[in-house]
């Protein structure tokens, strides 16, 4: 329930989904943003919202590993708590 209030949340935003919808419970909602700054304006949303946003993973420096995909440096992730019901909760606009 969490998990698809978050992808219809995010649909028009400045987040590009990472699709989790044939997990049976996600975690989380994954969400890659497009720059550090998008990062850093959804963490602080998450805060003004009380909403546990987490910037992951903390990736070391790049020379040192070989990452494919740079994007992934810009993964965040959503709360999924099952024991809350998102849709209930009025956030502040994006």
């Amino acid at each position: 329930l969490n998990y698809n209030y978050w992808v219809d949340f995010h649909k028009k935003s400045d987040l590009e989904i990472i699709d989790l919808s044939s997990a049976k419970c996600p975690y989380a909602a994954p969400f890659i943003c497009s720059d550090f700054k998008t990062c850093e304006k959804w963490l602080k949303w998450g805060e003004k919202n009380n909403i546990g946003i987490i910037k992951w993973p903390n990736l070391p420096n790049l020379e040192s590993h070989n990452l494919k995909n740079k994007k992934l440096e810009n993964v965040i992730l959503f709360p999924v708590n099952h024991m809350h019901d998102l849709t209930k909760i009025n956030l502040l606009n994006a």
